[in-house]
């Protein structure tokens, strides 16, 4: 029994690390955008920081907006493109 309560205490751990991973790829990186191009571009930037929560910015249908899609295409283009770029530095060729 002490086991199962053991093993339940791990799967909860995985639980909440992954619940943190997904949580610091989204509004992270969505962070560090904004950062970047508003310290790059100034004036000119065209970022915008996630003010509310991507799963609660529903419609009252349920359906989410035009523009809200948009922003998670963004952000889900810039996560995959941070994952190649640390991807590249960690595989690196020693030439």
């Amino acid at each position: 029994m002490l086991k199962r309560c053991f093993d339940g205490f791990n799967l909860q751990r995985e639980r909440q690390d992954s619940d943190m991973w997904l949580w610091f790829g989204t509004y992270g990186i969505s962070a560090f955008s904004f950062a970047i191009d508003h310290c790059v571009n100034g004036r000119e930037a065209k970022t915008e920081y996630l003010e509310h929560p991507l799963l609660s910015k529903k419609d009252d249908d349920g359906e989410m907006s035009e523009e809200e899609l948009k922003k998670q295409r963004e952000a889900f283009v810039l996560k995959m493109q941070t994952m190649k770029a640390n991807f590249d530095i960690a595989h690196r060729k020693n030439i």
